[in-house]
Order: C-alpha cells, then structure tokens, then sequence
C-alpha cells in the first residue's frame, strides 16, 4: 500500500510517497532514513471525477506536455519548477491534474520516470521507459524531443485512419437510418393505400411490408439484443483470452483492412523499438516494451517469443524470420541494420516505408469502399422502387 509523509529530515521538510504494509511499518520505514516523522496517511485513490478526467487526455495533450517540458528542461529550468508551470499553463484541464500530482511526487524526491508509472493510463510504459532512459544517461531534454517526434508520428497516423474512415462510416449510418425510415414510418402509409385499393401485391413487396411489420413489432426487442450483443462480446473479449485471440486474428483476415492493420502495427513496432534502441535501451527491454504497445495479440505474442530467441542468443534478424505474422522485410531489414551496426537507423527507415503504406492505403480506402456502398445502396433503393412500383403499376393496367 502507498503511504504519504512529511518529514524533518537534516532541519528540512520533505514530502513524498512510500511503500509498506501499513502506517507503523511505513512510519519505521522513514525513521530508519534519519528523518522525524511528521505524519503518514494511506494515499487516497483517485476518485470516479479523477478517473474520468484522465479518461478525457488525448495524444495531442501528451505531445504539447512532452515538447513543452523539453524545452524547459533544455532551458536550464529546474524540473520540479517546469512541472508547476506546466500545471498553469496546460489548456487541459484534465492533464493539469496529472502534472501536478508528478510535481508533487518530483518534490517528495521520487523521479519523474517513477511517478509516471503511476499514471499508466496517461503515460504508457514505453514512455516512462524513455523517460527512465534519460535520466540515467543525464539526456532527459533529448529523450523528450524524441518522444514528442514518437508520439507525432502516432498522432498522424491515428488522424490518416480516423480521416479515411469518416466518409465510409457516414454513408453507412445514413444508409441504416434511411431503410429505418422507410420500414418504420414510410411503409406502413403505403400499406393503407394498397389494402383501401385491395392491390394484389408482388412478392418483393410481400416481403418489405412483412420486414416492415416485423421491424415495428420487434424494432425495441432487436435493438436491446444488438446493445447487449455488442457489450457482452467486447466483455468476452476482453476478459477472455482465447476470444481475443480469435478477434484480433479475424481482423487481420477482413479484406483491406486486415492489411491495414498489419501495416500500423509494423510502423508501431519498427519506429517504437528504433527510438527504445537511439535511447540506449537493451534489446530485451526493447521487445518486452514493444509487445505491450502492438495494439493486437498476434503480434504481441509474436514479440514476446522472438524475446524468448533472442535471450537464448539468437541474433533478432532469425528470430523475426522465423515469425510468420512478421513480414520478412523487417527481418532482411533488421539483418542489414545488425551487420552495419545501425539497427536504429535501419528500423527508422522501415517505420518511414510502412508509414507511407498506411498513408496510400487511407487514401485509397475511400475509393475502394464508395463502389461497395453505392452498390449496397442501389440495390436496397431499386428494391424499394420495386416493391413500392410494381402494384401501382398493376392496378393501372387493371383499369
């Protein structure tokens, strides 16, 4: 459990955080430092307004905090000083709480590194690592510079998805919305004027005003199952690892964006493990830290057995050769960066060729996707026109 103190230690007063079982053993904890203890209490849990502010922290709040602190640190400003004036000067709200809490802790004498993982929903552990990494090496300006870049990379490519999925997502939903209206609001009128003109009806519109009287009798029933069928999945998947294995290895089969998907993850995989290796890290802190950040378990527990070759001695080039959810390109590329010593600079420049991958991809997706859904449309709408058309055009040919 985490317990807060004041001490007076050497005619000072500190503040911070220590570990123990209880309060007497975390009180005896600080005695044994030479310090008079002033008071320790157990560290409240962040609260249900907390928890949902650091929800709201988005990438490019996480950007303008490194690149700002950076600079601070670059100018001679003392970290816990940068800290308190990022806090003020933060637009976030959210991330100015987070801050200050760091400086808090930074004061108290835990490092910056250390009081990040405390925030693991904010700063993954790749980042804390890096950070962890410049302290050590006594780089910490450089080492942010370089997570900033990290994370702007990110942020393009999370913005070239998001944008190219706008447009297919938006006909999709106007195309569920328009078929509701016309069986829940439009068919049902059209029903009272063929049964007041006792039309004998087709059997395409048979079927629409049946689906019609289904949908409106159902409509409540069917959109609770679909609600509950949708958060009970994502429950499952998330809790079970078997259904999430199984999910994430559909993904990867469901044309065009399965491909997409594997070209994020190898841009992921390459720029995070050339910025780990340019910061000085070993490899298998490396690749235990790029596991965690693939975003899908194929390529996750891919990582984690190429780590396993790799303490075995296995050069890194073999051990990715031999995973087939790795493209071999990473492996020849790898290869090459081992035998001229530049492994940074080889997967830098593989991060750069897939990035441009996902780049044609987005902004292909739209054209590849428009053709479908015209399709889609034409045919639900000439369906319609059919239904609707063909006994009103029987009842004219009948007088």
């Amino acid at each position: 459990m985490i317990y807060q103190y004041e001490i007076k230690l050497d005619g000072q007063l500190s503040k911070g955080e220590v570990e123990a079982g209880n309060e007497q053993e975390a009180a005896n904890l600080l005695r044994e430092k030479g310090g008079v203890v002033l008071s320790v209490a157990a560290k409240k849990e962040a609260g249900p307004l907390l928890s949902r502010l650091r929800s709201r922290i988005s990438l490019k709040d996480k950007i303008l905090f490194t690149k700002q602190l950076a600079v601070m640190i670059k100018a001679g400003l003392p970290l816990d000083q940068a800290l308190q004036v990022l806090s003020e000067q933060i637009p976030s709200k959210a991330m100015g709480v987070v801050i200050r809490e760091i400086a808090r802790d930074v004061e108290g004498g835990i490092s910056l590194s250390q009081s990040m993982v405390k925030h693991p929903n904010v700063f993954p552990t790749v980042y804390a690592n890096l950070v962890k990494s410049g302290e050590r090496s006594g780089k910490l300006e450089e080492v942010l510079f370089r997570l900033a870049e990290q994370q702007e990379k990110d942020y393009e490519l999370i913005s070239k998805v998001r944008g190219a999925m706008i447009y297919p997502s938006l006909i999709f939903v106007v195309l569920i919305g328009v078929m509701l209206i016309i069986l829940l609001f439009v068919m049902p009128q059209i029903q009272k004027i063929f049964t007041d003109l006792d039309a004998t009806l087709p059997l395409p519109t048979k079927l629409l005003l049946s689906t019609s009287a289904f949908a409106r009798q159902w409509f409540l029933v069917l959109a609770g199952l679909l609600a509950a069928g949708v958060i009970g999945t994502r429950i499952l998947v998330k809790r079970s690892p078997s259904a999430l294995e199984r999910w994430d290895r559909f993904k990867l089969k469901v044309p065009v964006f399965g491909s997409l998907l594997q070209k994020i993850a190898m841009a992921r995989f390459t720029r995070t493990s050339a910025t780990l290796i340019t910061a000085g890290l070993p490899m298998l802190e490396i690749l235990d830290t790029t596991a965690d950040v693939m975003g899908n378990v194929v390529y996750r527990d891919a990582i984690k057995r190429t780590r396993t070759q790799v303490e075995a001695g296995i050069a890194l080039s073999k051990a990715l050769d031999h995973e087939q959810a790795i493209p071999k390109i990473i492996s020849q590329v790898v290869a090459i960066g081992e035998k001229s010593g530049n492994l940074d600079f080889a997967l830098a420049n593989i991060a750069d060729f897939y990035d441009k991958e996902v780049d044609g991809v987005t902004r292909n997706l739209s054209s590849i996707l428009e053709p479908i859904l015209m399709i889609v449309i034409g045919l639900g709408v000439g369906f319609v026109v059919i239904s609707v058309i063909s006994p009103i055009y029987n009842l004219v040919n009948n007088f």
